[in-house]
């Protein structure tokens, strides 16, 4: 800051031009950091969303796998749960509960919507082939072209 000859007795200090940049700037900066927050909020929601789905897939994975490894036949044990292609009438839908919970829901009303495949003799004769196909809504829309958001995990058992 130089000293400004105008001023009267030399004083320093800054212009009410230099204070009007400096509130500029600012405002521009925070209003930049407000969009971060806001990114960072919409990244934050879906990584919950999707780790959701993947734990509702694992967790339904490894329901079959422990009939499986128990000489358990996969395709009776899990056959009221069972989904076919396009058909979602065995599946099990999840809401999100007040606590922030999940809590069982219906299928006019879902969050999470979990559908297992069983197919038998895949990938060869004995084995089972097991796709569980997680479906959500985000904040209870589809994607733009009308398909839920999906989470698909496979596994081969015996």
């Amino acid at each position: 800051m130089m000293p400004n000859p105008d001023k009267a007795g030399g004083q320093r200090g800054f212009s009410l031009l230099e204070l009007l940049v400096a509130m500029s700037v600012m405002t521009i900066a925070l209003l930049g950091l407000a969009g971060v927050m806001s990114a960072v909020a919409r990244a934050t929601a879906l990584s919950k969303q999707i780790t959701t789905a993947a734990t509702l897939a694992n967790s339904t994975i490894e329901d079959v796998i422990g009939v499986s490894n128990n000489y358990g036949d996969v395709v009776t044990t899990f056959a009221a749960t069972t989904c076919t292609t396009g058909n979602f009438a065995n599946a099990k839908y999840y809401k999100w509960g007040i606590s922030g919970s999940l809590s069982p829901g219906i299928s006019s009303d879902w969050d999470f919507r979990v559908c297992l495949y069983i197919e038998p003799d895949q990938p060869i004769a004995g084995m089972k082939r097991v796709t569980v196909d997680v479906d959500w809504l985000w904040n209870g829309k589809t994607k733009a072209d009308g398909t839920p958001y999906t989470v698909v995990q496979t596994r081969d058992v015996r």
